[in-house]
């Protein structure tokens, strides 16, 4: 189930426009790679030290492959890669990698991923928080935030 709250923001580009309510993601549990390995090793042959193991080395690969400048394929899940921001300079020949600002990873998932989180997956099913709590207290107001 994934858990919907209500927040009002504010528009950041007008702060004279009317605050306006939005859904957004409540997150209450984090999936570690301990919690990871116990949950792959209960569903096949491996044992959770096993898929401690190959997870762990993931990550350094993964890591390692990225700094290399590769595009990390991570099968049904999607890939990874990294980008950069730099400043803009006028020819080709001026520009330096000094002028690179910054480094982010991209990831973008797979149509497979993608698919799993389409509304019309029978199997994604949204609970709405503000709905729930109203119900058991009518005194919760929705966060603020600004945008």
């Amino acid at each position: 189930m994934i858990n919907i709250k209500v927040v009002r923001k504010i528009d950041a580009r007008d702060k004279t426009a009317p605050a306006l309510y939005y859904g957004c993601v409540k997150t209450f549990d984090r999936l570690s790679i301990d919690q990871l390995a116990k949950r792959i090793s209960s569903s096949c042959t491996a044992t959770r030290s096993d898929c401690l193991a190959v997870l762990s080395a993931l990550q350094e690969q993964v890591i390692y492959a990225l700094q290399q400048g590769a595009r990390v394929s991570l099968g049904d899940l999607g890939f990874l890669r990294v980008s950069c921001k730099s400043g803009g300079v006028a020819t080709p020949e001026e520009f330096e990698c000094s002028d690179i600002k910054k480094l982010r990873i991209v990831f973008t998932p797979s149509q497979v991923l993608r698919n799993a989180f389409k509304l019309t997956n029978p199997d994604i099913e949204l609970n709405n928080l503000y709905k729930e709590t109203r119900t058991t207290s009518n005194n919760d107001k929705p966060e603020e935030e600004e945008a």
